[in-house]
Order: structure tokens, then C-alpha cells, then sequence
């Protein structure tokens, strides 16, 4: 296990992705956070948005 911005990230694993599913209670709205990682290094978060 990795702490990474504060949190637990899992054990990275080459060209593996990483989905993590939030459901804010927002009416209307919903969001996709995506982390992508190469090799032990995070290299992106992907943030997605729906309205």
C-alpha cells in the first residue's frame, strides 16, 4: 500500500487502471474518478463530471 495525496492508494500494478466509483448526494449530478497508473508511479486522475 501507497499513501498518495493525503489517502491509500492500492498497490500499482503495470498498465493497470484503477476505477473509483463517488456518488456525491447531488441532485442531478454524479462523478467518475479514474486513476491511472504506470508501473508505482501514479501518473494521471481522471475526473469526469455528470450533470
Amino acid at each position: 500500500m501507497s499513501i498518495e495525496g493525503g489517502r491509500q492508494s492500492p498497490p500499482p500494478l503495470t498498465g493497470f487502471y484503477y476505477p473509483t466509483i463517488q456518488l456525491p448526494n447531488v441532485q442531478n449530478s454524479w462523478s467518475l474518478v479514474i486513476e491511472i497508473y504506470e508501473g508505482p508511479k501514479k501518473v494521471a486522475d481522471v475526473f469526469i463530471q455528470f450533470k
